[in-house]
């Protein structure tokens, strides 16, 4: 890896720990490094250079928002957001899903004792447009949603130092006809209102 692109990396997550809130988005896929284990091919293993060369990787990079989580800003992480907190903590992806949620409309069904539900309640209507999913939970990550095939849909990171949702789907595409899917957005903003920890 070359030096410029570590330090602007660096300058970038000391940026990061002066915000108020955090939205974590989508911007392309996570690269997986080839793998000759025949049982790891459809997990992904972060490739750092070519995560790099990719359209918004300096910004949305789990060497990035791994400080951010750190030091409790307010993070709404989603679709590829939510993937790459998940690869920061030590978690892994299915490179390429059998059958993609591209352009799906789904319920998921959502952990009734989590925040997710008291936003979105408990077997929200979702849009996604994905063909990675998180396979293993990165350190401190729990599952609150699954979809109707098992992927995991939401993360919670409990005992985070701040407020935390991670969501595989795309909340703002329904977000202007349904309140619940608004109420991350809310949420989001009412947790940056909050004195820091």
């Amino acid at each position: 890896m070359c030096g410029g692109a570590s330090s602007r990396r660096g300058a970038l997550a000391a940026a990061l720990t002066h915000l108020d809130q955090a939205l974590a988005v989508n911007a392309g896929s996570l690269k997986a490094r080839k793998l000759k284990a025949a049982v790891l091919r459809r997990q992904i293993r972060f490739d750092e250079a070519a995560e790099l060369a990719s359209f918004g990787a300096k910004v949305l990079h789990p060497n990035t928002i791994a400080p951010a989580v750190a030091k409790g800003i307010p993070l709404l992480a989603i679709c590829r957001g939510m993937q790459v907190v998940n690869v920061a903590l030590g978690g892994s992806l299915e490179q390429h899903m059998a059958e993609p949620h591209r352009h799906l409309v789904h319920h998921v069904e959502v952990q009734d004792s989590s925040a997710l539900a008291a936003v979105v309640g408990t077997r929200p209507e979702v849009s996604c447009y994905h063909h990675q999913r998180v396979t293993e939970l990165g350190t401190g990550l729990v599952a609150v949603a699954h979809a109707r095939d098992g992927g995991v849909e939401a993360v919670d990171l409990p005992g985070a130092p701040g407020w935390f949702m991670g969501v595989q789907w795309h909340p703002e595409d329904l977000a202007a006809d349904d309140a619940r899917q608004q109420g991350l957005f809310d949420a989001l903003l009412t947790a940056a209102r909050r004195p820091a920890p």
